[in-house]
């Protein structure tokens, strides 16, 4: 939000708050190799929504609220946070686009999240921000407000490094900061991903796996008090220490690709996302590893 070291930018990460998956008419095949599997796969020749129940029906789980062993590696939630929602709540694939109106945004899940597209943000199977402040997507803001326990998912491809946030996703607050943020950090000699929680910043440990310039798969999970970082399917530094309590994004407040200095606006060049991104995935639950290692192994997906 404000132009200050405060700000943080946040990529597709995991979430447990404490106090807080694309898809086409056209039919891609799609063969996915399940986790813990012994190299069975899972093979699909229809829509890609459709595809995404066909994935989790093979892994029940998937669309489970986490069981407490699952849970067994993360630390005692200080905070009590609870899953709001289960499955998927909100999928982005950018493949359906022209089924919709112009410039809106279809959400696979099933939920109508749609979202929309703003300045020249194309979505040809990727959505594609170029280097500018008038590129961005937005997403109902529902998708994640009042969530307490979250997890958010994306594949991104840079195609420059900004000097300062390379900003995925942007939740305002009221008071200038963001309330959520996920974003690749190049500034004061960071380089690691940022994660903006109750507008208050905080960094994951340096990472510069995205700086090839090629995808990569990112998932950010908060659990309570905890917020963990996912790279291509493994987890990225340690656990975070993060703020209790849901979110609480207004109306108009979720943005993609653009970090917001006030609602809904006040874009910087040097904090804009220049890049694609595919699979764009919001659950209002924890991930766990195995989910996220088996959605960074999925095909079909990209350009």
């Amino acid at each position: 939000m404000r132009s200050d070291t405060r700000k943080a930018t946040i990529v597709v990460v995991c979430l447990c708050a404490a106090s807080v998956s694309g898809c086409s008419t056209q039919h891609n095949r799609g063969e996915v190799r399940l986790p813990d599997s012994g190299g069975d796969t899972a093979t699909a020749d229809q829509p890609v929504a459709d595809n995404i129940t066909e994935i989790d029906s093979a892994r029940p789980d998937l669309n489970d609220d986490v069981s407490d062993g699952e849970l067994e590696d993360w630390p005692v939630d200080r905070c009590g946070g609870v899953d709001t929602g289960s499955g998927v709540t909100a999928s982005y694939s950018f493949t359906r686009d022209g089924e919709f109106a112009l410039d809106e945004m279809a959400d696979d899940s099933g939920n109508e999240h749609h979202g929309a597209r703003h300045g020249d943000a194309t979505a040809v199977s990727v959505l594609i921000i170029g280097a500018n402040t008038n590129d961005y997507a937005s997403v109902p803001a529902e998708v994640l407000d009042g969530a307490d326990n979250f997890s958010v998912e994306v594949r991104v491809q840079l195609d420059l490094v900004q000097a300062a946030n390379n900003m995925i996703i942007s939740a305002a607050g009221d008071s200038g900061f963001n309330e959520f943020g996920l974003s690749y950090v190049r500034d004061m000699g960071r380089m690691n991903w940022g994660l903006a929680l109750h507008e208050q910043p905080t960094f994951f440990a340096p990472d510069v796996t995205v700086e090839d310039l090629e995808w990569h798969h990112v998932a950010l999970v908060r659990r309570g008090g905890t917020a963990r970082l996912y790279i291509d399917g493994e987890q990225s530094g340690p656990d975070l220490e993060v703020g209790c309590g849901p979110l609480t994004v207004p109306t108009g407040g979720l943005i993609i690709g653009q970090d917001q200095d006030t609602l809904g606006g006040g874009f910087q060049l040097t904090q804009a996302l220049a890049g694609k991104l595919d699979n764009l995935r919001f659950y209002r639950r924890v991930l766990t590893l195995s989910e996220i290692a088996f959605h960074h192994a999925e095909t079909g997906w990209g350009p």
